[in-house]
């Protein structure tokens, strides 16, 4: 992605009916264009075909410069290898596991950096999930010690990032 940090959204639930769609355009369109590279992984059966607004699938398809992929069908290793040939340098999951989660494949660490965002606020107990984007009533610091993340990412008020519209 000429010298961009990649970063990669993967999720099932990128379509306009679900919160996590309406939640990621807000996210997708402030990135610094200049220093990263956005790649959408739709992890889900149907793909964005299945929303019911081109204009928002347009959207969504402008805003992932580095490219919209839909990635099923494919054994576990054989999706999590493809991921794994976009170069991702930080992977963020919006499901956890919230829906149908695909820590399946997330777990073969197809990404150098993994971050839970969105579907699930709690620990993942997955050793491959190298963060959490979190907020202290979602999670509370006394519990720090029982979450397998090494990194909390801590927003000052609520872990879910909204529209300034």
């Amino acid at each position: 992605a000429g010298g961009k940090v990649v970063i990669g959204y993967a999720s099932t639930d990128i379509k306009v009916s679900h919160p996590i769609g309406q939640l990621l355009l807000p996210i997708l369109r402030y990135h610094d264009r200049s220093r990263f590279s956005v790649l959408c992984l739709d992890m889900s059966l149907f793909g964005l075909d299945r929303s019911h607004s081109s204009v928002w699938k347009g959207q969504v398809r402008e805003m992932c410069d580095a490219g919209y992929v839909h990635i099923t069908g494919c054994a576990v290793n054989a999706c999590a290898d493809r991921i794994n040939g976009f170069r991702v340098s930080v992977l963020i999951n919006l499901n956890g596991w919230a829906g149908e989660d695909r820590y399946d494949i997330l777990s073969m660490r197809p990404a150098k950096t993994q971050i839970n965002l969105l579907g699930f606020a709690g620990t993942s107990g997955v050793p491959s999930t190298d963060g959490l984007v979190t907020d202290a009533t979602s999670s509370p610091p006394e519990y720090r010690s029982h979450y397998s993340e090494r990194r909390m990412l801590m927003m000052p008020q609520f872990h879910h990032i909204m529209s300034h519209k």
